[in-house]
């Protein structure tokens, strides 16, 4: 049996059937092609908002990281410049005070000094060190602190050499009143010396700040001063005690008169310093502004310690004449001269006819005018900041130099410069000035010894 043909109504059912299900299927198509579409859409942009993050985020980081490292680095270098500059202040600072004169002081005091002074000059350096470099430590990296105290200690140690040394080659009283004065300079602003006398202080020498400097300090050019002790406190305290006072400076402890002379500051401290011989104060020594009382003391106690073997030489030398002398005591003379009357003698003794012509054929520190004594002075002060700075400014090149025993080569442009400037100023200025940059060369870059400075050093100035 055949089956029955189609009708037009089932054909027609079969056409919607198969509209219906080919609208849904594309429907469902289309469906899960939007899907699948903004699946993808949502991984792409999430894959680029990752991407965009991750560059920003490094972009920023790398940013940070720049600006981290640039204000490090600028506070690094602010802090080594600091330090560098502090390191070079405490150089000029320390080079500004009075030069020295090479050599020893051990080999140039007397005998019976040595084991007083020597021990005295430490503690001075020591003390005067500490304090100095204590200040450089905070701010200073450690290799420059070292410079600086090396520096600073060897700087104080010539200007004490130099001052013990003066003083202690000092043939008469009247060259002690005026070098104690002189080598109080790097120490005080305003010093000066008084002879002590039946309770009278009398003004012998003196010296001012350059800025109010009228006077040499010379007894022909000094006010006539003379103060009695018991108007001045301090004076009469130092007399009694033998020991240093600090007072305010004050009419009550220093006397109206001296005040009338340095002018009224009773904020200022004044220092005064006995000079005790033999048990008994000759002299005093009047500091202030800005005393270094430590170093002032020991200068007080080297002056007399030399005046009183200034004294015994004298006796040793009066020793035949004493018996004349005591018959005359006992006819009713006068008295012989004591150690106190030794300090005040205003004359010096005539000298042999010979000791005159052989001292003039050398020219000892005494011996220049006190034009030339300044100039020698400032000579040392430029030699001693110009090498300073070579050596701050090239340890490396300087350690090179030595190692390779060629030092010149390293710094021939500023050794040169220096040498030219040098014999401008200080050796075309007079026939008494000595080569002290060369000096300085030797002693501080090449240790004494002048084969390290290399065979193209052109050797001293003549």
């Amino acid at each position: 049996m055949t089956p029955a043909a189609p009708t037009a109504s089932w054909r027609k059912v079969c056409q919607e059937t198969l509209s219906r299900l080919s609208e849904d299927l594309e429907q469902q198509v289309e469906a899960e092609v939007e899907s699948r579409l903004a699946a993808a859409i949502e991984s792409e942009v999430a894959s680029r908002v990752r991407a965009a993050i991750d560059t920003e985020v490094a972009t920023r980081v790398e940013r940070s990281i720049h600006t981290e490292v640039q204000s490090r680095l600028r506070d690094a270098i602010e802090g080594e410049v600091k330090s560098r500059v502090a390191a070079a202040i405490d150089t000029e600072v320390a080079t500004r005070l009075a030069a020295a004169i090479e050599g020893e002081v051990a080999d140039r005091l007397n005998a019976a000094l040595d084991s007083q002074v020597e021990a005295r000059v430490a503690a001075a350096i020591e003390h005067e060190v500490e304090e100095r470099v204590s200040a450089a430590i905070d701010a200073a990296v450690r290799g420059a602190v070292e410079a600086a105290a090396a520096e600073t200690t060897r700087t104080l140690s010539e200007e004490l050499d130099q001052a013990v040394r003066r003083l202690t080659q000092c043939a008469s009283v009247e060259d002690a009143r005026t070098v104690l004065v002189d080598v109080t300079a790097p120490f005080s602003e305003c010093a000066m010396v008084f002879s002590i006398r039946d309770g009278i202080a009398r003004a012998e020498r003196m010296r001012r700040p350059a800025s109010e400097q009228d006077l040499d300090g010379t007894a022909d050019s000094l006010p006539s001063l003379q103060i009695p002790v018991s108007e001045a406190a301090s004076f009469s305290t130092a007399i009694q005690t033998h020991d240093p006072v600090v007072a305010m400076n004050t009419p009550h402890e220093v006397s109206a008169a001296l005040i009338g002379l340095f002018g009224d500051n009773p904020e200022q401290k004044a220092y005064v310093f006995p000079l005790t011989v033999s048990g008994e104060t000759i002299a005093l020594l009047y500091a202030t502004g800005g005393v270094q009382a430590a170093i002032l003391e020991l200068l007080a106690q080297v002056g007399a310690l030399h005046l009183e073997k200034l004294a015994s030489e004298s006796r040793a030398a009066s020793a035949p004449a004493r018996t004349m002398a005591a018959g005359y005591a006992a006819a009713g003379g006068s008295e012989l001269v004591g150690i106190s009357s030794l300090w005040r003698q205003p004359e010096i003794p005539p000298e042999p006819a010979g000791a005159a012509m052989a001292r003039k054929g050398r020219r000892e520190w005494w011996d220049l005018s006190r034009q030339d004594q300044q100039l020698h002075l400032s000579a040392q002060r430029f030699a001693r900041v110009q090498v300073a700075e070579m050596r701050l400014s090239k340890p490396d090149v300087l350690r090179d130099g030595r190692a390779q025993r060629d030092i010149y080569r390293g710094f021939k442009e500023p050794i040169d410069a220096a040498r030219e400037t040098f014999r401008g100023r200080f050796m075309n200025a007079t026939t008494t000035m000595v080569d002290y940059f060369h000096m300085e060369l030797m002693r501080s870059l090449a240790d004494d010894d002048a084969n390290l400075l290399g065979p193209d050093y052109p050797g001293p100035l003549v």
